[in-house]
């Protein structure tokens, strides 16, 4: 079965640097009073929507934790700030003075289901594996568990200078709306999200609770479950969309007998579309794909907010959401066109130098990224050689620079690392025959599969 995908890409990565005023988290009578400067890199939509986006930096509660070089809790106070949307947040907060080298956290936002007061001695791996969340109410404002370190390698002594420490939000935003600059024939009315997790940790770590940022974490016990369920479903609505919150969700796919890929992540919209003068309601499925050379099916990661913009509905819909949840082409590769927005959070000036070079699958932990111009690469074969070829561009702006690892035999590579801030463009070189076609690329704690497809 032939599809045609009318689902495009664009990344939008912003950065926003307005301060507010000082709001001070209160302690005991401690050595030190810190200036600590949260940052939130903005998640608004491109300009020309004119959507704001200050909901997702708001901070209601934070809490300032203290651990030694063995990772243990030395230090805790909590406070409340005044709920604003500014994207850079300064705070200060009563803390102890100490020439040893010491690890600051804060932790913001925190389920009032979680407790946020630990015995002196707790490890930051046991502190941070029970900082774990249920799905929050997606009516009202959500206030997303936001975290963000710092290692103070000269410990804490003066207030001198502002500490910066940048936030990582817990979870993603995934929006729908139309564009009725292009779309005068859809009146969008319901929306819901399916196959999402049902919680989340609020910090990026493993399941021993050490950090790994830049990839999925999902506690042991979440579920995703691929129905039409109450938690992520909006009616009454309009053109302007809607937007939800949610936990890391993995995308699951599943082959059909018809060779097309059934998704686990998906939205499902309902609306009225009008043709030659009649209008029908129907329903519409949008699946989450990525399309650099190839289509590429997308988790949802934290602090990523993924958007699906209605450029045109060229048919009408299904009647029942069950129709279009069973069939297997996604209508944003077939009954309308979307541009699906996918912007990742933590972004710096220079990573649009990496878009504008066409390096725009980035991915980052909020202070580190590792770019290239897709992780699908498509191989062709010279015969000649008898061995299939493939390029890749790389970009990171991490001190330590870029390597390849864990390549299989068979595949070998022109360039195998490279310096930070340096755009490199390198062959890669693959026999027939060769499992697993991919390999990975790090760059500090940021890494990238990299998939070798037409072989």
């Amino acid at each position: 079965m032939r599809t045609y995908n009318l689902i495009y890409i664009l990344t939008f990565l912003c950065l926003l640097v307005s301060c507010s005023q000082e709001d001070v988290v209160k302690g005991g009578n401690d050595d030190v009073i810190a200036k600590i400067r949260l940052e939130l890199s903005d998640m608004q939509l491109p300009t020309a929507t004119k959507a704001a986006s200050a909901e997702d930096n708001q901070i209601k509660d934070l809490w300032v934790y203290m651990f030694d070089q063995s990772g243990q809790l030395i230090y805790q106070v909590q406070g409340s700030v005044p709920v604003n949307g500014d994207a850079t947040k300064a705070v200060t907060a009563n803390l102890k003075a100490t020439h040893d080298p010491v690890t600051l956290m804060v932790l913001a936002n925190l389920p009032s289901s979680l407790s946020y007061n630990f015995t002196l001695g707790t490890s930051k791996a046991d502190i941070l594996k029970s900082l774990e969340f249920n799905v929050p109410s997606q009516s009202g404002t959500v206030y997303i568990p936001m975290w963000g370190e710092v290692i103070l390698s000269n410990g804490l002594y003066t207030d001198d200078a502002p500490i910066t420490i940048p936030m990582t939000r817990s979870m993603a935003c995934v929006e729908v709306f139309v564009d009725e600059d292009l779309v005068i024939n859809f009146d969008l009315e319901e929306a819901y999200l399916a196959g999402t997790y049902d919680k989340g940790f609020v910090a990026p770590i493993k399941a021993d609770g050490t950090l790994q940022k830049g990839t999925i974490s999902i506690p042991a016990g979440a579920t995703g479950s691929r129905d039409l369920g109450t938690a992520f479903h909006q009616t009454g609505l309009d053109n302007k969309g809607t937007k939800f919150y949610i936990p890391e969700s993995l995308l699951k796919t599943e082959q059909l007998e018809n060779n097309e890929v059934h998704r686990s992540l998906c939205m499902v919209i309902r609306g009225k579309t009008t043709i030659d003068g009649m209008m029908k309601d129907g329903y519409y499925r949008l699946d989450f794909l990525l399309q650099n050379t190839v289509n590429e099916d997308m988790s949802l990661m934290r602090n990523t907010r993924y958007i699906f913009k209605i450029d045109a509905v060229h048919e009408y819909g299904l009647i029942s959401a069950k129709d279009v949840f069973d069939k297997s082409i996604p209508d944003n590769a077939s009954r309308l066109s979307t541009s699906t927005t996918i912007m990742t959070v933590g972004a710096e000036a220079s990573q649009e130098g990496c878009i504008e070079k066409g390096l725009n699958d980035i991915t980052t932990d909020g202070i580190d990224y590792l770019a290239v111009n897709t992780s699908a690469l498509i191989a062709t074969y010279n015969s000649n050689e008898g061995k299939y070829y493939a390029k890749i561009q790389i970009f990171t702006n991490y001190s330590g620079g870029w390597q390849m690892i864990d390549m299989p035999e068979g595949i070998t590579a022109q360039q195998k690392t490279g310096a930070a801030n340096v755009f490199y463009e390198t062959f890669i070189w693959i026999k027939p025959g060769v499992t697993p076609p991919l390999f990975y690329i790090k760059a500090g704690g940021v890494w990238k599969t990299i998939n070798i497809v037409g072989l």
